[in-house]
């Protein structure tokens, strides 16, 4: 899919080319270690799939790891909230 993108496009089939593929084959992979249980060997295969490239994946895989920490605190905080108003009545 790629290789026929870069050729219509008329862009260079480098590394740069392999390097979209790369990201591209990995884009879904953080999303799945951001459900709540991941495995240990789950981030190795991700960082091994990653390989020389794995700063982008590890930015990727910390952004996500972040937003999932920010939901709990969301979510802690509204069911504090709700104990609250539910104990005032």
């Amino acid at each position: 899919m790629i290789p026929d993108i870069f050729r219509k496009l008329k862009l260079p089939l480098n590394e740069r080319m392999k390097y979209v593929q790369k990201l591209v084959d990995l884009h879904l992979r953080p999303i799945a270690l951001s459900q709540e249980e991941i495995t240990d060997s789950a981030v190795r295969r991700l960082l091994f799939e990653a390989g020389d490239d794995m700063t982008t994946s590890c930015s990727y895989v910390k952004l996500i790891l972040h937003r999932r920490m920010r939901l709990k605190k969301q979510n802690t905080s509204k069911t504090s909230d709700m104990s609250v108003k539910s104990s005032g009545n």
